[in-house]
């Protein structure tokens, strides 16, 4: 075998060995579940609340009767449980899901809004699973919850389905604004935080989105690519500031034919604690 034959050999040998490890450190990530946490602080609140958001699920499982998922929920002890969408997948079962549902349907009051994936699919049986396990569908609605005797406005706005906001989604945005309570600490749960423009015009204290998967691939703490926003999107993952709102973007729990990496699934853990001004 000559020189030629060798290296060539060598730098296959080296490719193959770069290539296997990047498989396992992708695979071990994709079940290695974590919970990123998030203090804010309001002078609408008295009292601690504490609040878990689970989005984009895509009917993942994470252990038999998703046991590593409910794990990781219940060691909150959360107030609320929030979903933001694509929590349920079209293409896949509800089996995995309901075992989630089940698992959290009397732990605390439940909220869900529908992603792009559950308007794909049937989203009236879908709004049955839910009602069937206790949780409650926001489709362009409100609820207000009374949380340690303080009022928390829940606030849900259905997917446009669209990159861009619809005119019909505005209008909802606009109206659980104006008739929610601003008395009260307001959440706003929706799908997609692109729409930014849209929700720095509303007097929500807290927007919660997913949608974005984190970018899929991060470097450099930065999401590679998402939907709609393309390669290396301003707001696929963490929060921000806008106005005098956050907006928290969970990077979700999806496990799908897509790779994840430096971008392990999350559920996300928010603790709203009084303003000490």
């Amino acid at each position: 075998m000559g020189k030629n034959a060798i290296k060539k050999n060598k730098v296959k040998l080296i490719i193959f060995i770069f290539l296997t490890l990047f498989i396992a450190f992708v695979c071990c990530s994709l079940n290695v579940l974590t919970t990123t946490k998030y203090r804010l602080s309001s002078d609408k609140l008295t009292e601690k609340i504490k609040i878990v958001v689970i989005s984009d699920l895509h009917s993942s499982e994470y252990g038999k009767n998703q046991n590593r998922l409910l794990k990781k929920v219940k060691a909150e002890n959360p107030d609320l449980i929030l979903m933001t969408g694509d929590v349920i997948d079209d293409q896949r079962s509800t089996k995995a899901v309901e075992k989630f549902f089940y698992g959290i349907q009397n732990l605390c009051p439940a909220y869900y809004v529908y992603g792009n994936h559950e308007l794909r699919g049937d989203y009236i049986e879908y709004s049955e699973i839910l009602s069937k396990y206790g949780i409650i569908l926001l489709n362009n609605d409100l609820r207000m919850e009374l949380i340690k005797g303080q009022r928390i406005t829940v606030c849900g706005l259905t997917d446009p389905q669209n990159e861009n906001p619809t005119k019909k989604w505005k209008y909802y945005l606009s109206e659980l604004d104006r008739i929610s309570d601003n008395e009260s600490y307001k959440i706003l749960l929706s799908h997609r935080p692109h729409f930014v423009q849209n929700y720095k015009e509303t007097s929500f204290d807290l927007i919660l989105c997913g949608h974005e998967h984190g970018g899929q691939w991060r470097i450099f703490n930065k999401g590679l690519y998402a939907p709609n926003e393309g390669l290396f999107p301003k707001y696929s993952h963490g929060v921000y500031t806008l106005g005098n709102a956050k907006m928290i973007v969970s990077s979700g729990l999806c496990k799908n034919w897509m790779p994840r990496f430096l971008n392990k699934p999350e559920i996300v853990s928010i603790t709203i604690d009084k303003s000490n001004s």
